[in-house]
């Protein structure tokens, strides 16, 4: 699983987002969330676009 540096938030290797149950995400996990879809899988989401 991949880390985001901001807590315990995890990707897994199919881009899943995963956070522990019953805790509660703090601001910086859920912009560590965001960033990760804006940097890494966004590019893919818009290349995927273009072939449809």
């Amino acid at each position: 699983m991949k880390t985001i540096d901001f807590g315990n938030d995890r990707v897994t290797h199919n881009n899943r987002f995963i956070y522990p149950v019953g805790q509660r995400m703090s601001i910086n996990e859920i912009f560590g969330f965001i960033s990760y879809n804006e940097t890494t899988l966004k590019p893919q989401y818009r290349k995927n676009m273009e072939y449809y």
